[in-house]
């Protein structure tokens, strides 16, 4: 019975651990994402690129009313 304690003990650690480490390459993963993108943005914008205006910036387009004939 104590073995099986002990068993449990570790098995439980080890799993603790695997899920950490799958965690900790994820968060890696997204902040490496998130560079690249960031520089890559800085390039694109360097190259002449601009991103959308915002919408509040954007002249809406007057409103005409159908012709009658």
């Amino acid at each position: 019975m104590i073995l099986s304690r002990r068993f449990l003990l570790a098995l439980g650690i080890s799993g603790w651990a695997i899920l950490a480490a799958v965690n900790a390459a994820g968060k890696n993963a997204r902040r490496q994402e998130k560079s690249r993108h960031g520089t890559q943005l800085n390039t694109w914008e360097g190259e002449g690129g601009n991103v959308l205006p915002h919408a509040s910036t954007v002249e809406p387009e007057p409103l005409t009313l159908p012709r009658r004939n």
